[in-house]
């Protein structure tokens, strides 16, 4: 990130991958770039900063929104969840 915003000199950084945000997101504040983030909106990417902004879905928001779908119009009561750790 201090590459492209010494040497390079980007106005805008475009991401994908949310779990690099916490390590960048201070940097795009130190040089003042923004960063829009494609992957995700959730309360942690939020809190990064004033220069995060982002355009995904909100995990927690749309998980709410399933649970409540599922248990008043399905009656189901257990549910199991699995999910992959991406190295990205």
């Amino acid at each position: 990130f201090t590459k492209l915003a010494t040497v390079d000199k980007v106005d805008v950084v475009l991401q994908y991958a949310n779990t690099t945000m916490p390590t960048i997101a201070p940097l795009a504040s130190r040089y003042k770039i923004p960063i829009i983030e494609f992957w995700d909106s959730n309360q942690a990417m939020h809190e990064l900063g004033s220069y995060v902004f982002t355009t995904g879905l909100s995990t927690e928001g749309s998980a709410r929104r399933m649970a409540r779908f599922i248990i008043k119009n399905r009656k189901i009561k257990k549910i199991a969840i699995i999910k992959a750790i991406d190295p990205w």
